[in-house]
């Protein structure tokens, strides 16, 4: 390379550095063993050491879901359909749905005066059936159709059986048919268990069952409540079931003729007229028979993706609650969180607040239980001060302890903090008991503030509350209403002052750090609604405690106005509770940054993007873009557009969304990751994993990344032979304005194209292909017309011929028109097991680009790629490489300066994971001896847990930038 790009460096100073550089060698060898402590790690402590598992009879069995086959595809049903109907692609494309009226479905003059009815949850909008009748399932034979029943969370439209639920004596199963003409229909209603299968519940086995019915209908609507024999108690979720055939037409070759869109024809009919529009998955499922009984099973298909296009159907259970029943309770009455090992062995933890320099800790303290809970199961690493971090945040007085409000805003931040983005909290005031029960089961954590109140004088109505107290819910009984509290200030189980669960192996009483390494004891609170003072609904009669202790502490929705009388009673009310939730991480898939997030389902979409919003109200956001890689026309696989035939690629799996925090000079740099894994339709043993980053930086720090997401896209050969002639390529359209008449400009040297609505110059929108690995060159880079060249997966051929060999440019370029950037490279060969990796940026600017990029652009895109691990060297962050960062590192290893901006492993030049006086001497010899140059490592792909350890290894580029002349210069 050349010297006479860098600053220019005098002798003078040449001879300081070596001076410097000689006597900080001697030093190191003296006293730099233990000056340089590890960065980042923080010292083990005592909390949560593993213990023994709890016996049996210590702590309650936690009863796991049943295994099931993986769940069938919508794949599989399809081929379900070629082999039993006769069905073509064409046949399913005809079907359209057709509106229908549906009648009252609730005939309550059919019900008993004592039964209620159970339903599906109900949906966010509306229950609604969009068709006359399902073609589908007119000449299938003997069917099932199943759906889930969570009696915590009941549908609308129907008598709601009161609570308690549990346990609950279903007597009958209910639905309604639809057809258009007489037939005779046969059912037979089941009760099935639940498992669930990637999250989703599942229809089990057959628990209860009812005769084959066979019923002559005249046509219509048919609504029956058909009878279990016998009746059978329910304690949980269950999945409703009815199975049925039309007796009379199935084997009638001319009724069952697939004449599909054929409005009015015999065979239409409906198998339940309460349909879910809202599109909701693991609800209803059906399944096909090839007889009846025999029972040979072809497996249960989701409703909603696999051929019900009118939505999920509703099947019910009519029957007697816990108040009309006579089912024994279960063997086991209490519900306790899960035991995760080996932190913690018992369920939810139960810390004391007496570890912490004051005597009102208890809110951070039962929060820190329920976060250890979460990370123990494995959601996101632990941390050994949590109470102290979530303190912190809260503002937490050591004598006064925590509002309520504040608590409930710490715990969320600081499990974001340590990694649970996709975790929600709500705080509900005086909740009642069934939706704290409901809430607890179905895997959430909960926090309780209780209130201590007082009436002086008793009956007076004068009531005033003098203290409060935090505590975890870590178990429940809905059969003798009671709960189970982890309790931060006491022990009334372990010390038998309370009926309770002791788990673990305990040290000597008093010791606040004893329960820290797994021990518990869960309190067992019988509770009593409604309360007469006004602090909450539900009131604890038996909870005792030493009530001047909490005098004053933690005020919620109440004040603390008024002081505790040791002559009066003390009414202790549930005032609050914060309930923590984690939600999905499977399901939106999208990729935020500060400016920018980008939802991407192989083909993406920049919904909404930096400082301005480009193509507002556009249905499918900011742009249609798509990865490329083929061979030849033929093969080439690019998802761009949504009409058919666009050759997408097949999905591997469902995209995963995750983050991680990396500390920086200016703190913690929050980075979200999208993965997605997906297969190339044609070329076989050809699988693409594809990371996307988006950056959330601290105050302080260069924010230009945050108007930036990147794309890592990592091509694997997983068969046998070579895979010859690929090529790559990346081609957006990004809509930007309300005319589309977009103007494209380009910088061939530094990769990037961008364009903008030529009535608004100062919003630009553009991408730049990252130099992977040296010599990594795009050769084209274009902007194309779409109507002309490149539309909806049509023209292939002109992609083809665009990406090959045409240099850069506009097409048309005096043609203001709805056009595509697109960017591709030279074809390769992908060997047999091998990788090939491919580094994109998508980015907006807020300013007008001169022609071919002027310096201002180019500062802003060597910010980003500095801020990723690009131009490592550059530690002073002055946009060059000189003798001035060899100082700055030497001031930094001697401690006389600050860290290298905006990352420590900004001065690791040698790639060795660590920055010491070698990468001093490596900086030195590529500026003044031409030696090597440094080597950059994309910083975010090679930090985050969540990328694969064979792709981490694609992270380098050896030479780093500097070490390029294309991109030498970039700074300047």
């Amino acid at each position: 390379m050349s010297i006479k790009a860098l600053r220019p460096v005098g002798k003078k100073s040449i001879l300081v550095v070596l001076i410097v550089l000689l006597a900080f060698t001697v030093w190191t060898v003296l006293a730099f063993g233990k000056a340089k402590k590890e960065e980042g790690v923080q010292q083990p402590t005592e909390i949560q050491k593993a213990e023994p598992s709890p016996a049996p009879e210590d702590f309650p069995e936690v009863v796991l879901p049943k295994a099931k086959p993986t769940r069938p595809t919508t794949e599989d049903y399809q081929n379900l359909l070629l082999e039993k109907k006769g069905m073509t692609p064409e046949m399913w494309e005809m079907r359209q749905p057709q509106e229908l009226e549906v009648p009252d479905i609730v005939m309550k003059e059919l019900l008993s005066p004592d039964s209620c009815i159970l339903g599906n949850q109900q949906a966010p909008c509306c229950y609604w059936n969009g068709a006359v009748g399902s073609h589908d399932l007119a000449c299938w034979g003997w069917l099932s159709l199943a759906t889930f029943i969570d009696p915590d969370d009941q549908g609308a439209g129907m008598d709601p059986c009161p609570y308690p639920i549990l346990p609950f004596e279903a007597t009958h199963v209910m639905w309604q048919v639809y057809t258009a003409d007489a037939c005779t229909l046969k059912f037979m209603p089941q009760i099935r268990e639940v498992v669930y299968l990637d999250g989703c519940p599942y229809p089990g086995d057959v628990i209860a069952t009812g005769p084959i019915y066979e019923i002559y209908h005249e046509g219509g609507w048919f609504t029956g409540y058909l009878a279990l024999d016998p009746s059978v108690c329910l304690y949980g979720e269950f999945f409703n079931v009815m199975v049925f055939t039309n007796s009379d037409d199935f084997w009638d070759t001319t009724y069952c003729d697939p004449i599909y869109g054929a409005q009015g024809s015999a065979m239409e009919w409906c198998p339940s007229p309460v349909f879910d529009i809202s599109g909701r998955v693991c609800q209803s499922y059906w399944g096909p028979y090839t007889e009846y009984p025999g029972d040979p099973y072809y497996g249960w298909f989701d409703v909603v993706p696999n051929g019900l296009w009118s939505g999920a159907l509703r099947i019910w259970t009519m029957g007697y609650n816990a108040g009309q029943n006579e089912c024994p309770p279960p063997d086991t009455t209490w519900y306790f969180k899960d035991p995760y090992e080996p932190a913690a062995p018992c369920g939810i933890p139960d810390f004391d607040q007496y570890q912490m320099p004051g005597p009102a800790f208890c809110g951070p303290t039962a929060g820190a239980n329920s976060i250890w809970w979460f990370a123990s199961r494995g959601d996101f690493p632990p941390s050994p001060a949590l109470i102290e971090e979530i303190a912190a945040l809260a503002g937490t007085d050591p004598n006064l302890g925590t509002e309520c409000d504040s608590l409930e805003e710490a715990i969320i931040q600081t499990i974001y903090k340590h990694g649970g983005w996709w975790f929600e909290e709500t705080t509900v005031y005086a909740p009642d008991f069934w939706y704290l029960q409901k809430e607890l089961r179905a895997c959430e954590d909960v926090v309780l503030l209780l209130g201590f109140w007082q009436e002086d004088p008793p009956g007076s109505g004068n009531w005033y509350r003098f203290g409060g107290h935090f505590v975890s819910l870590a178990g429940i009984d809905i059969y003798n209403l009671a709960f189970a509290f982890s309790d931060p200030a006491m022990d009334a189980a372990e010390f038998g002052m309370s009926a309770g669960v002791v788990c673990g192996t305990h040290n000597p009483a008093n010791d606040p750090f004893d329960h820290n390494t797994g021990p518990t004891s869960y309190d067992f609170r019988y509770i009593a609604w409604p309360s007469e003072s006004p602090g909450g609904f539900l009131w604890l009669p038996e909870y005792m405690a030493n009530w001047p202790d909490f005098q004053d502490q933690n005020a919620g929705p109440w004040p603390n106005d008024g002081v505790y009388n040791d002559q009066l009673p003390v009414f202790v009310e549930v005032e609050q509770a914060i309930v923590v939730s984690p939600g999905s991480k499977e399901m939106s898939g999208e990729i935020e940054s500060s400016h920018a997030y980008e939802v991407d389902n192989n083909h993406g979409g920049i919904a909404e993007s930096f400082q301005v919003d480009f193509g507002a109200g556009y249905v499918e956001g900011g742009y249609y873009g798509s990865f490329i890689v083929g061979t030849e026309q033929a093969d080439l696989n690019c998802d761009y557009g949504d009409y058919y035939p666009v050759e997408t690629f097949d999905a591997l799996a469902s995209p995963v969304l995750d983050s991680f925090v990396v500390a920086g000079a200016a703190g913690d740099y929050k980075i979200y990751q999208l993965t997605l894994n997906f297969a190339h339709k044609f070329i076989p043993d050809l699988d693409i994993t594809e990371y996307v980053f988006g950056f959330w930086v601290p105050q302080g720090g260069v924010e230009n990344c945050e108007y930036v997401i990147e794309h890592v896209f990592v091509l694997h050969n997983t068969g046998e032979t070579d895979i010859i002639g690929l090529q790559t390529g990346v081609i957006n359209d990004y809509d930007i304005g309300e005319n589309n008449a977009c103007d494209i400009d380009f910088d061939q040297q530094h990769q990037s194209v961008w364009m903008w609505e030529t009535t608004v110059p100062g919003e630009v929108f553009g991408m730049t292909k990252k130099p992977a690995v040296a010599g990594d060159v795009a050769i084209t880079g274009w902007g194309l017309k779409n109507d002309g060249r490149i539309y909806d997966g049509e023209y292939h051929d002109s992609l083809k011929y665009w990406m090959e060999n045409l240099g850069w440019g506009v097409d048309e370029p005096g043609v203001f028109d709805d056009k595509s950037l697109l960017i591709a490279d030279s074809s390769f060969d992908l060997p047999a097991g091998g990788y090939h990796i491919e580094k994109w940026l998508k980015w907006g600017y807020g300013d007008t680009i001169s022609t071919g990029g002027d310096s201002t652009w180019r500062h802003f895109l060597y910010d980003v790629l500095h801020q990723e691990g690009y131009y490592r060297g550059d530690v002073n962050k002055d946009r060059m490489l000189s003798i001035a960062d060899a100082i700055y590192l030497v001031n930094y290893l001697l401690k006389f300066g600050t860290e290298p901006h905006e990352f420590v492993d900004q001065g690791d030049v040698n790639c060795d994971g660590k920055v010491t006086v070698s990468d001093i001497i490596c900086l030195v010899n590529f500026l003044l001896k031409g030696g090597a140059a440094p080597i950059d490592k994309n910083r975010f792909l090679m930090k985050s847990p969540f990328v694969d350890p064979a792709h981490k290894a694609l992270a380098e580029r050896n030479p780093g930038l500097f070490g390029d002349l294309d991109w030498l210069d970039l700074g300047q």
